[in-house]
């Protein structure tokens, strides 16, 4: 299935997901002054135009990008400290280290996007 057909076949919550997720990569990959909505769009299989029923703009995707991203990495924090009571308890450290790797990456993009929105 290709991006355009697997996009329209999604609800409009996972299709906004999908253009935060494609313009994260995006993003890294061009840097965010570089991208433009025409490259998520073109990334997605969509048009321009077709990408405005979701985003009003390229700062507006950033914003839900940098949104998300502080999200999760609150979340997962919180995971951390709730599990803090278990592993002083009994001395294993099961999850942390996958809740770790999950902050480091939530850290990237949250670097990312604020790296971008100092050089402008």
């Amino acid at each position: 299935m290709n991006q355009n057909t697997e996009f329209k076949s999604q609800d409009k919550s996972l299709k906004k997901q999908m253009i935060i997720d494609t313009a994260v990569k995006v993003f890294h990959r061009k840097g965010y002054r570089t991208a433009t909505l025409d490259d998520v769009a073109n990334e997605l299989g969509l048009t321009k135009p077709a990408l405005y029923h979701y985003v009003s703009s390229k700062e507006n995707l950033l914003s839900l990008i940098y949104l998300q991203a502080l999200e999760s990495f609150f979340d997962t924090i919180y995971e951390i400290a709730k599990s803090m009571d278990d592993i002083l308890r009994t001395g294993k450290l099961d999850n942390v280290e996958e809740m770790l790797n999950n902050l480091r990456s939530e850290y990237e993009t949250i670097k990312l996007a604020f790296l971008e929105k100092r050089e402008e």
